[in-house]
């Protein structure tokens, strides 16, 4: 395994602090008018279309887990807790 020296990470980090500062500069005021009209016509934010498909994604598994909780959590409350906390 090759070891960089610790110079060489920081090296690297403050050119990226340095690349960030002037993107900032360079967007925020340089370029003031031309990007507020490119994000007028750009449409920036969530579609419905992307929620709707990170939803059929994800509620599969979220129905899943909450069944396994709640089949873990049924019945009697001592048998439930010796379950939990174990033998």
């Amino acid at each position: 395994m090759i070891l960089l020296p610790i110079w060489f990470i920081s090296v690297v980090a403050y050119m990226g602090l340095i690349y960030l500062g002037l993107m900032f500069v360079f967007k925020a005021v340089i370029r003031r008018g031309v990007v507020e009209e490119e994000e007028m016509h750009k449409g920036a934010g969530v579609r419905e279309e992307d929620v709707k498909r990170m939803f059929r994604v994800i509620m599969p598994y979220l129905n899943e887990s909450l069944l396994q909780l709640r089949a873990l959590f049924s019945g009697d409350p001592s048998t439930t807790l010796k379950v939990v906390t174990g033998p």
